[in-house]
């Protein structure tokens, strides 16, 4: 049998071609399936203390792939207060951390500190909203999660304190202008004494409460500030450290009808309304602060407050406190005594992305003030310049110097414009100017604070994840018009040698024709010879 070899040729070729596009469809179109989607455990440790302790819960993620995992731990706050771990988020019940490139077998470890406030048992949850994500995955597909929640066992402490009394109370009238008045009480404060009738003005829309509590360990949770006309209960709570409760309540009667508003007036109170509604409720108790010692005030008549700043309600470690802000500048500040009677009280920078509390410090040169900012501990300072400590009014706040000697200060603050950067401070002549560092961009990471050193890493780590993606995709781009084209030739030359095969078929035929009938023209010439 003879074979034709043109055929085997165009099979082999037809072979290659399905070959080459199977190949293509697969590097062009099953990208996303380059990965797999892996999976991640997350378990949270189980522990046990006394009400009062402070405990620390584990919780252990370990993932199969390299991931980023977006976590979300749920806790009751009628058993836990949350200290620190994580990151705080704002709200009460969760916190939250974000764990970048975990490896698969060994895992992380996050620790959570949480105070313990009631007797009993409680869940620590791994939340429905955590999310992880293999890290050089190209599409969206999650991880799929094992969670494993922990449980708090929390007991009755012998020893807690059962004082559940108030060593002090002040009540201060807000009226629609924002204007404070102390409010005199009958009888006058006496801790065994539970019932108060207050001598307010009759223009007056809200309390300003503050306590102070016979035993550090126990809480307070006040109700009733907001003063509407008629009869008003003000109602505050003591709880001591071993459940023991007393209740302080305080009436107040007001006669509107006694007020006359201008129009004017009645705007202002629409407006006050608002802002009291979110201050309304709020705890103004001493909140003590176990780290470092000290007693948060919430009543600033111990300090002086700066121009511009005003009482707003925030969160320090899930805890709804009032704080003063200063909206144009973005500068939140909180008071620190060094006992709950507002000893030696101080106005402090109060981050409230992560409850960083740092003192305040002011510059002043002539007429403007500048306040000293906060700066990240890893901070090394401004290249050729070395750290120090320079004494502004008996207080140490951090700085770099050229040289030894030197009256020259670079110093991070805050401007009279609310503009934050480095600042040289003229130590003999009381001067201000910025500081231009040379050879120093945009691009530098180098930055005081860690906002900005974490932004400049961020777009970094951005900026080389999107060049990877652009190089990846520009390679993939490649391969598929390289595959394109030689699918095209492939295709050609096979047409060429079908058209080539068949036209020599045809030409064959058509020989073939001719010769026939030139041998039937022989024939017949021969017979008609014969």
């Amino acid at each position: 049998m003879r074979v034709n070899n043109k055929n085997v040729f165009i099979k082999i070729i037809s072979v290659v071609a399905v070959f080459i596009m199977f190949l293509g469809i697969n590097l062009g179109f099953n990208t996303k399936n380059a990965y797999a989607t892996g999976n991640v455990s997350i378990e949270v440790s189980s522990v046990e203390g006394n009400i009062g302790d402070i405990v620390s819960v584990d919780v252990r993620v370990v993932p199969d792939v390299d991931g980023i995992i977006y976590l979300s731990v749920s806790y009751d706050t009628n058993y836990l207060e949350y200290v620190s771990g994580g990151a705080n988020s704002g709200v009460a019940g969760l916190v939250l951390d974000i764990l970048d490139g975990v490896k698969p077998g060994e895992g992380t470890v996050t620790t959570l500190n949480f105070k313990l406030k009631a007797a009993g048992s409680t869940t620590i949850s791994v939340s429905d909203n955590t999310q992880a994500y293999p890290v050089n995955a190209t599409d969206d597909s999650p991880m799929a999660v094992a969670k494993t929640d922990g449980t708090v066992t929390i007991n009755s402490s012998s020893t807690a304190s059962g004082d559940c009394f108030l060593a002090g109370l002040t009540i201060q009238a807000v009226n629609a202008k924002g204007e404070k008045k102390e409010v005199a009480l009958t009888p006058a404060f006496s801790r065994d004494v539970f019932e108060y009738v207050a001598d307010a003005p009759n223009d007056t829309k809200s309390y300003i409460v503050s306590t102070t509590l016979s035993d550090a360990t126990a809480s307070s949770m006040v109700t009733g500030t907001k003063i509407n006309n008629g009869d008003n209960k003000t109602e505050i709570v003591v709880t001591a450290a071993n459940g023991a409760t007393n209740t302080y309540n305080v009436y107040t009667t007001i006669d509107t009808s006694a007020v006359e508003n201008t129009e004017e007036q009645k705007k202002e109170e629409e407006t006050k309304e608002v802002v009291d509604e979110k201050l309304a409720g709020i705890d103004r108790s001493p909140l003590f602060i176990e780290d470092i010692n000290m007693y948060l005030i919430q009543d600033f008549s111990f300090v002086s407050v700066p121009n511009g700043f005003k009482e707003v309600a925030t969160k320090f470690r899930n805890k709804d406190i009032v704080a003063l802000k200063n909206e144009d500048k973005g500068l939140v500040l909180v008071c620190l005594a060094t006992d709950a009677r507002g000893s030696n009280a101080n106005l402090y920078i109060f981050t409230e992305a992560t409850n960083a509390i740092d003192e305040m410090v002011i510059i002043k040169c002539g007429d403007t003030e500048y306040i000293v900012m906060p700066t990240d501990p890893t901070y090394k300072g401004p290249e050729g310049y070395k750290e120090t400590t320079l004494s502004i009014n008996d207080k140490k706040v951090r700085a770099w110097i050229k040289e030894d000697g030197s009256s020259f200060y670079v110093v991070y603050v805050m401007n009279g414009a609310g503009e934050v950067g480095l600042y040289v401070y003229d130590s003999k002549e009381g001067t201000m100017q910025r500081f231009m560092e040379d050879g120093k961009g945009d691009e530098d990471t180098n930055l005081p604070d860690e906002k900005g050193k974490e932004y400049q890493a961020l777009r970094k780590d951005y900026n080389n994840l999107n060049e990877k993606y652009n190089k990846n995709k520009t390679i993939t781009k490649t391969y598929l018009v390289v595959i394109f084209i030689l699918i095209l030739v492939i295709i050609a030359i096979i047409a060429v040698l079908v058209y080539t095969i068949k036209n020599r078929r045809r030409n064959r035929r058509k020989d073939e024709s001719q010769n026939s009938d030139k041998m039937y023209i022989e024939i017949l010439d021969s017979d008609e010879k014969k």
